[in-house]
């Protein structure tokens, strides 16, 4: 059986702060990044409570975003090394330039 704190979701900004390791006056900052109703909750005109649960799955989600941009980036800079990608990501043929060395011309007199 899970303990109290197990089922303890929403909780005041203070505790909030405490358990995130945040400082209260940069959630009003932070706020718009979260999903009303989901991460937070406006529940009268002075008091805000914040989901624990909630917040949880937008690090989990943001953390994967976070990887699967880095793995792209990755790919995507292996590809231009090796001169199969623009910088767009997308392949194309690398272009080349033959270099013919130069042949000198005799001048013959007649």
């Amino acid at each position: 059986m899970g303990s109290m704190v197990d089922e303890v979701d929403w909780v005041t900004p203070e505790r909030f702060c405490e358990l995130i390791g945040e400082q209260p006056s940069n959630l009003k900052n932070l706020r718009p990044q979260w999903e009303e109703g989901k991460v937070w909750a406006k529940i009268s005109k002075r008091r805000i409570l914040y989901s624990i649960k909630g917040f949880n799955q937008w690090v989990e989600h943001t953390a994967q975003n976070i990887q699967k941009e880095q793995e792209q980036n990755a790919a995507v800079s292996r590809l231009t090394l090796l001169g199969t990608a623009n910088e767009s990501g997308s392949s194309s043929r690398l272009k080349t330039t033959t270099l013919i060395s130069p042949k000198h011309l005799r001048l013959e007199r007649n």
